[in-house]
């Protein structure tokens, strides 16, 4: 994954011969890059660079405070599917769905909203390399929730998933194709590009349903308390 600089730095390297010599780099079930292709700016180098395979972003975001750290969200991908993924904390797992299931991803662009220093990305790094789990939520309508799995409604007690009213969601987290520098700092004014994942879902989930919502303030990894809501992060133009 990006933490690990030195081993995609030599996976880089072995693609590249295996590439000159007729191979194909890999790729996931997704169509994504696999790991290896994640990237690490060098010091000096702009983190807001879009990296191979990660989705052209543009179009409005949405403000999000994270302990005190300012970032804008931006849109998402259109949904897509995959039957497989890594997962993009420490222990860099294979995560595969049981038969009749997929797992729904998305990428997402996260912004520095501060002109004039570097801020954290939004991760979570102490235990496991990961957003925090009340950050972000994919959700389908009430309606479409048959096709969601184990979803949960917004706004049952004692829960924070990110998920607006009308709403049942899943909590996402990341995938190891995210793009983060190895230093974890977004750079003033620019971008890190996360790769979400959820589920397992029911395969028959209908992904043009599928929404991706954003708590707007986070303390440790929950919930502000003088603003608990949710909003919608645009989709992609």
């Amino acid at each position: 994954m990006a933490r690990r600089i030195a081993v995609i730095v030599l996976l880089a390297l072995v693609g590249a011969l295996v590439t000159a010599c007729g191979g194909s780099s890999s790729t996931s079930s997704a169509g994504q890059p696999a790991a290896s292709r994640s990237f690490n700016p060098e010091q000096g180098e702009s983190s807001d660079q879009v990296a191979p395979g990660v989705p052209a972003l543009d179009g409005a975001s949405v403000p999000m405070e994270m302990d005190s750290y300012q970032y804008q969200v931006g849109p998402a991908s259109a949904a897509t599917t995959a039957t497989t993924y890594v997962s993009g904390d420490l222990a860099e797992e294979t995560e595969d769905a049981p038969p009749g299931t997929v797992y729904v991803l998305v990428w997402v662009k996260v912004t520095n909203a501060v002109a004039d220093r570097p801020e954290p990305a939004p991760v979570f790094e102490a235990l496991e390399y990961d957003v925090p789990p009340s950050l972000f939520g994919l959700a389908v309508p009430d309606a479409e929730s048959q096709h969601f799995g184990d979803c949960t409604v917004a706004g049952t007690p004692g829960l924070s998933i990110a998920a607006g009213d009308g709403y049942c969601g899943l909590t996402a987290s990341l995938t190891s194709a995210s793009m983060i520098p190895e230093d974890d700092q977004i750079q003033a004014s620019e971008s890190v590009y996360l790769q979400l994942v959820a589920g397992p879902v029911p395969e028959s989930v209908t992904l043009d349903d599928v929404q991706l919502f954003v708590h707007n303030c986070l303390e440790q990894g929950s919930p502000c308390e003088e603003d608990q809501g949710v909003a919608e992060v645009p989709a992609a133009s």
